[in-house]
């Protein structure tokens, strides 16, 4: 820390300091400054934070918003190009750089990085890692943290770096649920799509997508501009609105890419933060809730609404069920589901043969939640040969391999296991003195063997679905044929590995013959494509608002 000549007290420079956790094409993991990420981007594998996958994707949307501010205008052109010369150029980024060099600080008196200086009069004091949503802080759940929330570790400035920018870029409170009404601070909470290109600089530009102002691309904007929030003043609070979030709609993609949605501070020595006040942020505008859906994120429309929600993770779905939902650029625009919108460019580019690529590789990010409380990161790795997603015909194909497995699951074997468990032990009456309690059922035993039937269909179909995809590629004739079998074989080895968790007594085997004339009725017919019905439980619960 040290005191400009005639001007403020800084300290770490995120321009010139190395921060950003990067692997080499050579495997290696280091750190690299802002200016060193964009300028030898070529050479850089990826952006990687072992910490957490929300860092990770905070650090990716915040390098784009680099990359768009540093160019005047980069629509369809100037993207392709960027894209010909293979790197950006240097110049170009440094230009830049050096025009924001005094908004990069980490500790600033009047505008430190992505923070508020605001926040020490209005906010609360914080240990720093209070940032990081898998660390213990007040009633907050964790992943796996069994340090006291008062202990308050001194935490590297390139650390507290990552941990801001991802937290500033996230939303958990939303990811967790909490209904349509309530509005998310920032403008990602769901499940974000990152393509993933050969380096990190096809990365970022196969993310970034060209600006155009007449259709509104990537976001429209309100008239105001389109600047990120290094530039851009934090908003004048009062003691009086202090409490009361400051929802601003988004005036563009930069400004959604680098959205302060808390109003935070950190504080501390020349090499370690040590504390941060925590604060409202901007937040966004409520009827930005409804309308606003980020470029990243896939989107399906409610059953009960006309809105479109993004597409949230579940632990216990996997990705490749929703590939086709996150990839796929419909011709008709889409009347259930929408693609990302990076897939949307894509797709331009696939059919223009301005990429060559084969096989379209993309990441996504994000966590699961039980109810309010976190349960697991995901960062799952995806594949989809790039002649499939050209072809609609294809990614027909596509869509319905993967719902003729989900009716196995929802029309055959979930039926099934509902049947064995009503029979094997049926509702009894509540006991003496005891009365049942309005609107409360006894919980079925047999829940550990219907959650196995489902793990183990699901698994044996994983490997399975992507090898489908390569045949359609190569265009086997018979892979339709061979995937039907292999769901019809799935679902039969998973109730025959399964049932036997409810035992071998009486009462055991009239469920389990019960639940197989269900199976040997139910199989047969949805495998032929006949209707049958599907069980009320049924919850399109990875819709966001349901």
């Amino acid at each position: 820390m040290y005191l400009m000549s005639g001007g403020p007290t800084v300290n770490f420079n995120l321009a010139i300091e190395p921060w950003i956790p990067v692997v080499n094409w050579d495997g290696v993991a280091q750190r690299a400054s802002i200016r060193g990420t964009l300028i030898n981007a070529p050479s850089i594998s990826e952006v990687h934070d072992a910490n957490s996958p929300i860092n990770t994707v905070g650090l990716i949307r915040m390098l784009m918003a680099f990359v768009y501010r540093s160019h005047e205008t980069l629509d369809r052109k100037a993207w392709d190009r960027i894209w010909s010369a293979g790197a950006f150029d240097k110049g170009t980024m440094e230009a830049y750089l050096q025009s924001v060099h005094d908004r990069l600080w980490m500790q600033h008196d009047d505008h430190p990085f992505l923070q508020d200086p605001q926040a020490a009069q209005m906010g609360t004091e914080s240990p720093v890692t209070r940032l990081n949503v898998a660390r213990a802080y007040g009633h907050n759940s964790t992943l796996s943290d069994w340090t006291m929330s008062d202990t308050r570790p001194e935490v590297p400035w390139a650390d507290a770096a990552v941990m801001l920018v991802g937290h500033l870029g996230y939303d958990c409170a939303k990811a967790a649920g909490g209904g349509r009404e309530q509005h998310s601070r920032t403008p990602l909470f769901s499940a974000a799509t990152v393509i993933r290109g050969r380096n990190l600089f096809e990365t970022l530009m196969l993310n970034i997508i060209p600006i155009d102002k007449e259709a509104g691309l990537p976001v429209p904007t309100n008239g105001e501009p389109d600047i990120p929030a290094w530039e851009r003043d934090p908003a004048t609070r009062t003691q009086a609105n202090k409490k009361k979030l400051v929802r601003r709609p988004i005036s563009g993609y930069v400004d959604a890419l680098t959205r302060r949605s808390r109003g935070i501070l950190l504080s501390g020595t020349d090499s370690h933060a040590t504390a941060c006040w925590y604060d409202h942020g901007e937040g966004m505008e409520k009827p930005e809730t409804r309308t606003y859906i980020d470029p990243m994120a896939a989107t399906a429309k409610a059953r009960s609404s006309s809105d479109y929600f993004p597409i949230k993770l579940r632990a216990r779905k996997a990705l490749w069920r929703d590939l086709t939902n996150i990839t796929w650029v419909k011709p008709d625009g889409s009347k259930k589901r929408r693609a990302c919108l990076a897939f949307h460019h894509l797709f331009n580019l696939i059919h223009e043969q301005a990429v060559d690529f084969k096989v379209i590789n993309a990441d996504v990010y994000g966590m699961t939640f039980s109810q309010a409380s976190p349960m697991l990161w995901r960062h799952e790795r995806m594949s989809i040969p790039a002649s499939v997603l050209a072809d609609d015909a294809a990614m027909m194909r596509a869509d319905s391999a993967a719902l003729l497995a989900d009716d196995v699951w929802w029309r055959v074997l979930y039926p099934t296991a509902k049947t064995a468990r009503s029979v094997f032990n049926p509702t009894l009456p509540p006991k003496k003195g005891k009365p049942e309690l309005p609107g409360k059922q006894p919980e079925l035993p047999g829940k550990p063997m219907q959650d196995a039937i489902e793990t183990t269909y699901w698994r044996s179909l994983n490997g399975a679905y992507q090898r489908y995809l390569s045949d359609l590629a190569s265009e086997y004739e018979n892979a339709d044929e061979v995937w039907r079998a292999i769901v019809e074989e799935a679902a039969i080895n998973a109730w025959g590995k399964c049932h036997v968790m409810l035992g071998f007594s009486a009462r055991a085997l009239r469920a389990v013959a019960k639940a197989e004339s269900t199976l040997h009725r139910n199989l047969p017919a949805v495998m032929a494509g006949e209707a049958t019905p599907k069980p009320s439980e049924q919850e399109d619960d990875d819709v966001e608002g349901e």
